[in-house]
C-alpha cells in the first residue's frame, strides 16, 4: 500500500520494465512483416539488428533498457573500425535501431526512450561513379548478348536491377510503348509505387526479338542447378561480366550495375528533360533525392563554357566600349 502511494505521488518511480532485446527484435521483424514490408528490406533490418544483439551480448547487455547512448557509441564505433562501413551504413544502421526503440515505446515495452538525446545527422552524399553517353555507347557496342540486352534496358530506362529482374511479359506494353514496373507476389519497387516508362526504339526491338520462354523477361544462362534455364537472372553474375568488361574495353572498374541508373539520369537533366518527367521515369520521390544522383558531364561542361565564352566580349571590344562611355579626350 506504502508503494502504491509513493507510486501515484510521485515519491518512486516506476519498475522498469525488462524485456530482452531478442523479444523486441522478434516482434519488430514481425510487425515489419505484417506491413508487407520488402524482403530485401526485411533482410536488411534482420542483419542489422543482429549485428547489434550481438555485440550487447558482448558487453553482457540483454534488456532492451540496457542500450545506451553509450552502447550506440559502441556499435558506430566497431561497424566503422572493425567492419569498415561508410558513414552511410552507419547513419542508415542506426536508424534502424532507432526505429526499433521507438517501436518497442510505442508498445509500452520499456518505459523511458533509452536512446534520448540521440543526434544522427545525415553524412554528405558520396560522389558516384557515372558514365558519359559515350561510355554508356562504348559499353553496349563491346558487350555481348545474354547480358547486352540487359544492359541496354538499364542504360534507356533508368530501372534499378531488381526492377528488371522481376520484368514479366505481363509489364510490357507493346500497343503503348511503355515498360510498367509494378508490384509483385514476394516482391514490390522500392518505394512502393507502380510507374511506368517509355521504350526508345532499340529497346523496343530488342524486346520484340526476345522469345517468350518463361514469364520473366530476362532469365539467367541454363547451368548444372538449372538445367532448363527458366530462373531469374542474378545480380552478381551480371556484375562480374560488367567488370570484366570494363576492364577489357579500359573503363574505371569503380562502376557497377547501378551506374546506368546515375548515368541515365544526368544525361535526361543534361539534355533539359524537366526533373518532374525524370523523376516519373525513375520512380523517386522528391527533387533532394533525385538531386544526389545529378552528375555534370564533363563533354557537357565544357559546351557550357565553350558557349559562355563565345558569349564574352573580346578584351579589344571591351576597351573600346570603357572609353565609349568615358566619353571624348580633351
Amino acid at each position: 500500500l506504502i508503494i502504491d502511494v509513493e507510486l501515484q505521488q510521485g515519491h518512486r518511480a516506476a519498475p522498469v520494465p525488462q524485456v530482452p532485446i531478442v523479444t523486441v527484435i522478434s516482434e519488430y521483424l514481425e510487425h515489419l512483416r505484417v506491413e508487407e514490408r520488402a524482403v530485401k528490406t526485411l533482410d536488411k533490418y534482420e542483419h542489422v539488428l543482429e549485428t547489434m544483439r550481438n555485440l550487447a551480448l558482448q558487453r553482457r547487455l540483454v534488456n532492451l533498457s540496457q542500450i545506451s547512448l553509450r552502447f550506440i557509441d559502441h556499435y558506430r564505433n566497431v561497424r566503422k573500425t572493425s567492419d569498415h562501413c561508410s558513414p552511410k551504413t552507419i547513419h542508415n544502421e542506426t536508424t534502424i535501431i532507432r526505429q526499433m526503440v521507438n517501436f518497442a515505446l510505442s508498445r509500452q515495452m520499456v518505459a523511458k526512450d533509452p536512446l534520448k538525446g540521440l543526434k544522427n545527422p545525415k553524412p554528405r552524399p558520396t560522389k558516384q561513379p557515372c558514365w558519359s553517353p559515350e561510355e554508356v555507347e562504348q559499353i553496349l557496342l563491346a558487350a555481348k548478348e545474354p547480358q547486352k540486352s540487359v544492359y541496354l534496358l538499364l542504360a534507356d530506362t533508368g530501372m534499378r536491377f531488381g526492377e528488371v529482374q522481376w520484368l514479366t511479359w505481363d509489364d510490357v506494353d507493346f500497343e503503348r510503348g511503355v515498360v510498367r514496373i509494378q508490384p509483385k507476389d514476394g516482391w514490390k519497387p522500392k518505394t512502393g509505387d507502380s510507374r511506368q516508362v517509355e521504350m526508345s526504339p532499340r529497346v523496343r526491338a530488342m524486346l520484340e526479338a526476345r522469345k517468350r520462354k518463361t514469364p520473366w523477361v530476362f532469365c539467367a544462362v541454363a547451368s548444372n542447378k538449372y538445367p532448363q534455364g527458366t530462373q531469374q537472372i542474378s545480380e552478381r553474375r551480371l556484375l562480374r561480366s560488367l567488370k570484366r568488361l570494363l576492364k577489357r574495353i579500359g573503363l574505371p572498374e569503380a562502376g557497377k550495375l547501378h551506374t546506368f541508373r546515375h548515368s541515365f539520369i544526368s544525361k535526361a537533366l543534361a539534355e533539359g528533360i524537366p526533373s518532374a518527367t525524370v523523376r516519373s521515369w525513375v520512380g523517386h520521390v522528391s527533387d533532394d533525392i533525385l538531386a544526389l544522383y545529378t552528375h555534370v558531364l564533363d563533354d557537357q561542361s565544357q559546351r557550357e563554357m565553350q558557349r559562355f565564352e563565345a558569349a564574352t566580349p573580346e578584351i579589344e571590344s571591351i576597351t573600346n566600349l570603357s572609353q565609349s562611355a568615358k566619353g571624348p579626350k580633351p
